[in-house]
């Protein structure tokens, strides 16, 4: 993310609830939480929210998200992206 251009802010290992409260309290664009949750071992997941802490997903934009990572278009010029 850093090397396509983003300012990223990393607040550390912490619950769920910290996530949405630094992206309230700071004022970020969004927030975005690595997380192993239910799946398996191997895997990890996002937990992704917009301005002022909107979750986002597939009824908010996650389905155009991901169209964007398959055909490439999101971080264009991006080492090891998807």
């Amino acid at each position: 993310m850093v090397q396509a251009g983003c300012s990223v802010t990393d607040i550390g290992i912490v619950d769920t609830p910290a996530v949405p409260f630094a992206s309230i309290t700071h004022g970020f664009d969004c927030g975005i939480m690595i997380t192993a949750s239910h799946n398996p071992p191997e895997y990890n997941g996002l937990k992704i929210s917009g301005k002022n802490a909107l979750v986002i997903s597939r009824k908010n934009g996650l389905g155009e998200l991901e169209e964007k990572i398959i055909r490439s278009s999101f971080f264009p010029g991006v080492p090891g992206r998807l």
